[in-house]
């Protein structure tokens, strides 16, 4: 082998073989396999409840009859604007270029320049819309020159030619590429405009020779008009691009060596009618973004500030009013007794109030030293209500305090003490904590002056205020009748109700409704029912009572897991009846002497009753035991 000069390998060999590709498998559902397979016409409808996220669904359309060609006729459409497409293709598989259709403008009729055509869905990860409805139908194509016409792909695939040969003006939702590969040294350009700006420059695949084959992208008409961002090549697509102004100029350059596959973007106007941002928002590149937080903007004019297609506009900091501060980016009112200067800046960190400073009173300020003193030793005493005569700067003893009265006081001896406290609602005996009773001297001077002290006793010193007149420290409530209805705070019982405990105090108990009904065998001799005049230990000891225990001790000690007697169990009443409410009713349901009644445990609440009826009955009767 011939090298380049330096070690040689031992070569190698390959064999090439000639294979089928693997035939479509085709599917009823869109989104599975290759799709659906659509043969001389039909339909095509994808309503809302069927869009998903993250969605890629095919529909291949084939006509059979000679020189006939697909037709797709749109009658809604709605996707999500510039994030889920609808791509239709010039052939029965999804290879080659496309038109892209999305947003909610129906598109125009669309014809195959063959025998099939391709449509497909992809949506991104989010929003979705309300879908599409289409019908497929079967055409003689327009045949001029011997080819089929009409299409929008030849069309398109005009434009890619003219983009190569002097350069084509392109709109809103056109393409804008080199879908099937490009020649060496290719100069191609498309000039985007649209009615107003922004252009918006969107890419869906990109491969182009990294570092050798460019395209250019030019704000304006011509190349003369500022770039776009760097020159872009490789394979990887950018993120969409946009305009200042209502025109975009794009621009390709290939060198005169490696060919690769091309790119494919289409171009969109947001703007296609003018359009001002709404009160909260803000013009950037041409669209309405939210303001952020802390800070405003007032309504767009169109034609003037806040038109999408004119300058970026911006959002003002809120400031904050007199006596209000930020908390997460609002104003709030400071509280009660506290203060703040207005301009705090909403958009930024959260700012404090302060505490009010009290001063000028002759007692009471926030800085105790501003307090005045009026000593006794000086023969003062205290102005009443000290804490409201404001004195300004001139607090001092003169405006504050007044001599001590030559007179002596009025003096008296009263008892207090607080109220009680509420009795706790609980069953059994019940008290509330014993109370501070005290007697306090109240001395009432000349001057309007009250002076209160607890007084104290030396040991053995008798009281001054009356000792009989002294009030209770501690208070006994009464005991809560048998039945009284309390709160055990077990939420999964009902019925609370104050119950006697041999040997301990009252309790608050509930009933706890079984979660499920419970059945059990009961012999025919004892359907005999106590009176309805019979007391609870008549009930209780009857002989259908007696025989009701018996039968559920099996039942119980398997459910409880616990060793039972009969007098684990008590029947507080027996209620016999049927849907239509008659013992004859139920006596004559089928209860044979050689057989047993089946009976029910019942829920507690009268709800839960009837749902229990309708659940186990239709003309079965019904024993309820509480």
């Amino acid at each position: 082998m011939a090298g380049t000069g330096s070690v040689d390998g031992e070569g190698f060999e390959a064999e090439f073989v000639c294979t089928s590709p693997a035939a479509p498998e085709y599917t009823t559902d869109a989104c599975e396999g290759d799709g659906v397979l659509i043969t001389d016409g039909g339909s095509v409808s994808f309503a809302a409840g069927e869009l998903e996220p993250s969605q890629d669904c095919h529909w291949t359309v084939v006509c059979t009859g000679a020189g006939l060609v697909p037709q797709l006729t749109f009658s809604s459409f709605d996707t999500e604007a510039y994030f889920d497409y609808v791509y239709v293709y010039d052939s029965a598989s999804p290879s080659g270029q496309a038109v892209e259709m999305h947003g909610t403008e129906i598109p125009l009729p669309l014809w195959a320049t063959g025998s099939a055509g391709h449509m497909r869905y992809m949506s991104d990860w989010s929003v979705n819309g309300e879908g599409f409805d289409a019908t497929v139908t079967c055409v003689e194509g327009v045949v001029e020159d011997g080819v089929v016409y009409t299409s929008a792909f030849e069309s398109d695939q005009e434009d890619h030619e003219s983009a190569c040969d002097g350069g084509v003006v392109v709109g809103d939702g056109d393409a804008v590429g080199l879908p099937e590969g490009y020649s060496p040294s290719a100069q191609c350009s498309w000039l985007i405009t649209c009615p107003l700006a922004p252009v918006v420059l969107t890419f869906v695949e990109m491969d182009i020779e990294e570092n050798f084959d460019f395209i250019y992208l030019f704000d304006g008409e011509s190349s003369a008009d500022a770039a776009i961002g760097d020159p872009l090549h490789g394979l990887t697509a950018p993120e969409p691009l946009s305009s200042s102004g209502a025109s975009m100029l794009v621009h390709f350059e290939a060198d005169d060596s490696v060919e690769r596959p091309g790119f494919s973007a289409f171009a969109s106007c947001p703007n296609s009618e003018p359009t001002a941002c709404t009160e909260g928002y803000f013009v950037s590149n041409h669209l309405c973004e939210v303001c952020p937080p802390g800070t405003e903007n007032a309504a767009g004019v169109i034609g003037g500030v806040g038109d999408t297609s004119l300058g970026d506009t911006s959002c003002s900091a809120v400031t904050c009013d007199t006596d209000e501060r930020v908390n997460n980016h609002m104003c709030m009112s400071c509280s009660a007794g506290y203060e703040n200067e207005s301009g705090d800046d909403a958009s930024g960190p959260d700012t404090y109030c302060t505490l009010i400073r009290i001063t000028g009173l002759c007692a009471g300020n926030t800085d105790s030293a501003e307090d005045i003193a009026c000593l006794e030793d000086d023969g003062l005493m205290e102005k009443p209500d000290m804490e409201a005569i404001n004195c300004g700067e001139s607090c001092s003893t003169d405006s504050c305090c007044d001599p001590v009265p030559v007179a002596p006081p009025e003096v008296w001896f009263l008892w207090e003490a607080p109220a009680f406290q509420v009795c706790p609602e609980i069953c059994g005996a019940r008290s509330v904590p014993s109370r501070l009773v005290k007697c306090v001297k109240v001395m009432i001077f000349a001057n309007g002056a009250v002076e209160r002290e607890d007084e104290v006793l030396e040991d053995g010193a008798a009281t001054s205020c009356d000792a009989a007149a002294q009030p209770d420290a501690t208070r006994e409530c009464e005991t809560l009748p048998i039945g009284t209805a309390c709160d055990d705070t077990n939420a999964d019982t009902s019925n609370d109700v104050c119950t006697a405990v041999a040997g301990a105090e009252d309790v608050c108990q509930g009933l706890m409704a079984l979660v499920s009904a419970l059945t059990f065998d009961l012999p025919v001799e004892s359907l005999e029912l106590p009176d309805e005049s019979a007391s609870a230990e008549e009930i209780d000891g009857s002989e259908i009572a007696t025989d009701i225990k018996r039968s559920l001790l099996p039942v119980l000690e398997e459910s409880f897991g616990t060793r039972l007697t009969e007098d684990s169990i008590t029947v507080l009443s027996i209620q016999a009846g049927s849907l239509e409410g008659t013992l004859l009713k139920m006596t004559g349901n089928g209860c044979l002497a050689s057989s047993a009644c089946r009976f029910f445990f019942l829920k507690e609440t009268e709800r839960e009753r009837n749902r229990e009826r309708e659940r186990f009955l239709s003309d079965q009767t019904i024993m309820a035991l509480h």
